[in-house]
């Protein structure tokens, strides 16, 4: 008889080391082009280089791309850096490489990439996510009886002093609960990631430091996935209530609702 020899955690001990390496090297990849001088086009790469970094976690219900989320009312958002969205609910309505116009009934996470991450820029960053979850995700700007998930949004920031209000935890918590209601994970790389896991309209709060192991970096990807399936979940629980007519909407001159 043969006998295999199992050493305990091995497994984990491979897919957190594998983990480390995607984050140290979105992080080279991210110094590797400090001295770009187009700053257009730094910051797309940037945008790629988070991309690179989810999409190893993600499974092939989801796709990750760039541009502009658009409701039923045709209400549209500010370009939005990293779209993460369902391709079991509906596909970009417009798109080309990772470039877009997504439709909201897809979309389950965003984040905006930032090269520098100020305070100016955090709170920029919340601005934009709370046009998102007020405007865009509104449940009254449809012409159908659809329940629209908000998704979950972040804020991932490569370099910058550091933002004082929210380097320490008790300091942080007390600025963010306050400041920040939109966002749901801000990462600052070499700094800290803070996540909000409450998803509810009260903050609750929790801070990652950073180590040697990029754990602030591996925490943000790992709360994005996460939130990702989480929320696909709910976005497909609303639709065993019945068809949709979420193409209709779109597409067609005619109301959905006076059909």
């Amino acid at each position: 008889m043969c006998f295999l020899r199992v050493t305990i955690n091995s497994s984990t001990d491979i897919i957190k080391r594998y983990a480390t390496e995607q984050a140290r090297t979105l992080v080279e990849k991210s110094d590797s082009i400090k001295n770009l001088e187009h700053s257009l086009t730094k910051g797309m790469l940037r945008e790629l280089f988070i991309s690179d970094a989810l999409q190893p976690f993600l499974s092939s219900q989801f796709s990750i791309g760039s541009g502009i989320i658009v409701n039923q009312m045709g209400d549209q958002s500010p370009q939005v850096d990293v779209i993460i969205l369902d391709n079991h609910i509906l596909p970009p309505f417009i798109g080309k490489q990772y470039l877009g116009i997504y439709p909201v009934e897809c979309v389950v996470s965003t984040i905006e990439v930032k090269s520098d991450l100020a305070k100016d820029d955090l709170l920029d960053a919340e601005k934009n996510a709370r046009v998102l979850k007020e405007i865009i995700f509104n449940g009254k700007r449809t012409l159908t009886p659809t329940v629209l998930t908000s998704p979950f949004c972040g804020v991932f920031g490569f370099h910058g002093t550091g933002i004082p209000e929210i380097s320490q935890e008790e300091e942080g918590k007390n600025w963010l609960g306050a400041n920040v209601r939109a966002l749901n994970a801000i990462c600052s790389v070499k700094k800290h990631c803070w996540v909000n896991k409450s998803f509810t309209n009260t903050p609750h709060w929790s801070i990652e430091d950073k180590t040697d192991t990029f754990e602030e970096i591996k925490r943000f990807l790992a709360i994005v996935v996460d939130y990702s399936r989480y929320l696909s979940a709910s976005i497909e629980s609303n639709l065993r209530s019945g068809p949709q007519d979420w193409i209709s909407a779109y597409i067609r001159e005619k109301n959905p609702k006076n059909e």
